[in-house]
């Protein structure tokens, strides 16, 4: 059975967050439709840490019957073990039928640049977002993607990163800051709670932030996108990287556009005006990233980019 998700996009309240507004919204005109059929919750934490807070909701979800969804839990221990759980899921997605909602409950870093296994080893955002990413396309940018980690929400940078590749999930809901885990089983009662009973998306998010966790938002593919697009024209198309970018081109197809353009300085200065001026690649890179060209229907599915 899936379960389907409601989930507005628009009129939304602003949040301090790593990759732009939260997603809390009182009026709907654009909803995105989601659905999931199984919850699969991801714990890694040290063997003698208490709470076990993954543990706790799964058995919480298992006691409430009735389930809408499957419910499972994984308990990798490594880095290694944690990739091939993320691997499974997304060979399983592409089989088809099966579309997960993954809930990590893990620790962050200090930078809130990683996760932390059970063992201790640390796992850059950008490597966990890889897998994702994988998942996210088999099941056609319908991902969810819950983190009961401390500053998880930052794992919206690995997105907002990564512009030109597909989006490693739909939608995120993580908190921008630490969290203290004793909230975390209540919070995610709650939120879960309803979420399975009404399919609101918005409104789940809403009582987990009541429950003592105002730290958690969710950011849905438009605003990852368009926080992506910033970074890129902030990093990539400005000086000193902007130069390094023109040299590398330039390197490679020096003979090329030297003939195209008249002259070396000509050629790099055209180099350098293809690098900055990209808006009318934008809508073009928007539909890859939420994989419009992969699967048209998402056309329809998710809101355009905007200005």
């Amino acid at each position: 059975m899936f379960l389907r998700v409601s989930a507005a996009v628009t009129r939304c309240l602003e949040e301090r967050s790593p990759v732009g507004n939260s997603i809390l919204c009182h009026a709907v005109r654009n909803r995105v439709q989601i659905t999931f059929n199984e919850i699969l919750i991801i714990e890694s934490l040290p063997r003698d840490e208490y709470p076990r807070t993954g543990t706790q909701l799964y058995n919480h979800l298992l006691a409430e019957g009735g389930m809408p969804v499957a419910v499972t839990l994984a308990e990798p221990q490594t880095a290694v073990e944690l990739f091939s759980v993320l691997d499974q899921a997304a060979l399983r997605a592409e089989a088809g039928g099966w579309v997960p909602l993954i809930h990590f409950e893990m620790h962050g870093t200090r930078d809130h640049d990683a996760l932390v296994t059970a063992s201790g080893e640390r796992v850059a955002w950008n490597d966990v977002a890889e897998p994702l990413r994988h998942l996210n396309i088999a099941v056609r940018n319908a991902l969810i993607v819950v983190l009961g980690v401390c500053s998880g929400a930052f794992i919206g940078t690995a997105a907002a990163n990564s512009p030109l590749e597909p989006a490693p999930f739909s939608w995120l809901v993580g908190p921008d800051r630490p969290v203290l885990s004793f909230y975390l089983p209540v919070g995610f009662k709650a939120f879960y709670a309803e979420l399975l009973t009404t399919g609101d998306f918005p409104q789940a998010v809403a009582e987990l932030r009541r429950q003592a966790l105002p730290e958690y938002g969710a950011y849905d593919t438009a605003t990852l996108f368009r926080k992506a697009r910033e970074v890129y024209l902030r990093t990539q198309a400005q000086r000193p990287v902007l130069n390094q970018r023109v040299k590398r081109i330039f390197r490679q197809r020096r003979h090329v556009l030297v003939a195209e353009y008249g002259g070396n300085n000509q050629a790099r200065a055209a180099i350098a005006r293809q690098i900055q001026d990209m808006s009318e690649r934008w809508d073009e890179y928007y539909r890859h990233f939420i994989m419009a060209d992969r699967f048209p229907e998402n056309e329809g599915r998710f809101p355009p980019i905007g200005p």
